[in-house]
């Protein structure tokens, strides 16, 4: 199965499907801009796919970049690739009012999620 076609992510509910360890997904998307304005001065301004994935009543945003290469790809080129991309956990985590804005943005630009609160450490009372 293919995950990429001309740049653009393709079959993303497969690769969200199989992340278990966040709980269930609940929404995804692909290609959205990390930030809520396009920078260009950075190196991942594309989440290639975002995905929240909803555990007891937290909601967890995971960024996930994709690569395919027409060729095995050996460790180094590997490593060389993911130091390359690491910091789009930055984005998430420990930044409060990106991943808060991130959160706002889903709910507001796709309808769905009405019931996740935007800032991560905010609480709902089905969660005590």
């Amino acid at each position: 199965m293919h995950f990429s076609s001309f740049g653009m992510t393709i079959n993303s509910h497969a690769i969200v499907k199989s992340i278990t360890q966040h709980g269930d997904p609940v929404f995804h998307t692909s290609e959205m801009h990390l930030k809520p304005f396009l920078c260009r001065e950075s190196v991942c301004n594309l989440a290639d796919i975002i995905a929240v994935y909803k555990r007891s009543e937290m909601f967890y945003i995971v960024g996930i970049e994709i690569k395919e290469w027409d060729k095995r790809v050996h460790q180094k080129i590997a490593l060389e690739y993911l130091e390359t991309y690491r910091h789009t956990c930055e984005y998430f985590y420990p930044d409060v009012e990106l991943r808060a804005n991130i959160m706002k943005r889903i709910k507001n630009n796709f309808k769905v999620l009405s019931n996740a609160v935007d800032d991560p450490f905010q609480r709902t009372i089905l969660e005590f």
